[in-house]
């Protein structure tokens, strides 16, 4: 490895292993800003999964620009969790200043259940801990959302 930092960027086996962060790479990433819950759920939408839950980050700067959207982690056919650590180590590494947190219902139905509101406070409290806020939780499926904020629900 040379002294030059972005001769650190071009190591892939570092960024696999999550030890750095791959800047921007174009202008619409940078330029990405998420300021309220319908503009979460259409970056979300397409990525609607159909046969199982899945459980999303969008990371967001100071200014509310997407920093990175990871898929944290994939589920059931009703059933999907993250562990904290999994959720926060994200945040961490590309220095978030907020984040949008999100999960598919694959049945449709958007009400959050009772593990969902369980899970939301549980994630909040490390939120306040790590002052790396939460700013909503949105359920969606291929054709609308829940918003825990809009429908102020834990926020």
């Amino acid at each position: 490895m040379g002294d030059s930092k972005s001769e650190l960027y071009k190591q892939p086996a570092l960024l696999r292993a999550g030890l750095l962060v791959a800047p921007a790479t174009s202008m619409s990433e940078i330029s990405l800003k998420i300021t309220d819950s319908i503009s979460a759920y259409q970056k979300l939408q397409p990525i609607f999964n159909q046969y199982c839950e899945e459980f999303w980050a969008i990371y967001l700067n100071h200014q509310l620009h997407v920093l990175d959207m990871a898929l944290l982690h994939r589920g059931t056919l009703n059933y999907c969790t993250v562990h904290p650590r999994d959720l926060f180590r994200q945040a961490f590494l590309h220095n978030s200043y907020t984040m949008i947190i999100a999960h598919n219902h694959v049945s449709g139905e958007l009400e959050p259940s009772t593990e969902d509101i369980r899970l939301t406070k549980k994630l909040i409290k490390v939120s306040q801990i790590t002052e790396i806020s939460i700013a909503d939780h949105i359920i969606f499926n291929d054709k609308q959302y829940f918003s825990f904020k809009e429908n102020k629900i834990l926020f």
